[in-house]
């Protein structure tokens, strides 16, 4: 099943000679999703139907500053929306700059990936749970802006495009029809903080066969009080 709304992040540092790994899993069946809906999405012409939100991973074996996942099960999301989620047999990734991402494909570049920091960093802010929401809607409208930003994001025309109607992605309910109200209204509250201060440390977790994703890496304060895992599956705090 292909996945569309999916991401793993943490700030990779420059000039690393050899990228930290991990192995990563998806869970199987429903357990394998967390918030968020299905949708009709469109790639650079080619449209598909997929789960946009929460994607909950298994992780194991990681190496350097990617040991601090291991043993966990995480919500991550989607930044490379034309691949599949690792399922059954753990898929080896590597830690790379957000920057260089997706691949294969056009990497993002580094405005969008200050872009996507942004607005992960508000996100959080929100929530108070990382990547994580209980919320179909909250997460939903975040994977869709996520994408937006990945595939559509242009400082050259002050953000331009920056919709789900046009552009080299758009994404419509399965029916073909419009969003609600409430999932436009939050997905562009997340596009009007692309530029939130302080940004998130996110990084991507790169595969050349399945799905990159953006994870923030858990800090031991936050691990101790039960802001990662499962444990985050938490409702996020109103403003």
């Amino acid at each position: 099943m292909k996945c569309v709304i999916c991401s793993a992040a943490l700030i990779a540092a420059a000039g690393v000679a050899s990228a930290d790994t991990v192995d990563v899993r998806q869970l199987d069946g429903s357990n394998g999703r967390g918030a968020g809906a299905n949708s009709s999405i469109t790639v650079y012409g080619n449209t598909s139907t997929i789960f946009a939100g929460e994607l909950i991973h298994e992780f194991t074996n990681g190496t350097g500053r990617l040991a601090a996942l291991n043993g966990r099960t995480l919500a991550v999301f989607c930044v490379d929306a034309e691949q599949s989620t690792a399922r059954g047999t753990p898929v080896t990734y590597e830690s790379e700059d957000l920057a260089n991402v997706p691949t294969p494909g056009a990497a993002m570049g580094s405005a969008r990936a200050d872009a996507v920091r942004g607005m992960i960093a508000y996100k959080d802010s929100l929530s108070g749970t990382g990547l994580a929401s209980t919320e179909n809607q909250f997460a939903l409208a975040f994977q869709l802006a996520l994408w937006e930003v990945i595939y559509d994001y242009d400082t050259s025309v002050m953000g331009g495009n920056l919709d789900l109607d046009a552009g080299d992605f758009s994404a419509t309910r399965t029916t073909g029809s419009s969003w609600s109200g409430a999932v436009l209204d939050q997905f562009n509250d997340f596009l009007a903080n692309i530029g939130f201060m302080p940004r998130s440390g996110a990084i991507a977790l790169r595969s050349d066969t399945n799905q990159d994703l953006v994870v923030v890496i858990p800090t031991p304060a936050a691990a101790g009080m039960g802001l990662v895992g499962l444990a985050g599956l938490a409702s996020r705090r109103r403003r």
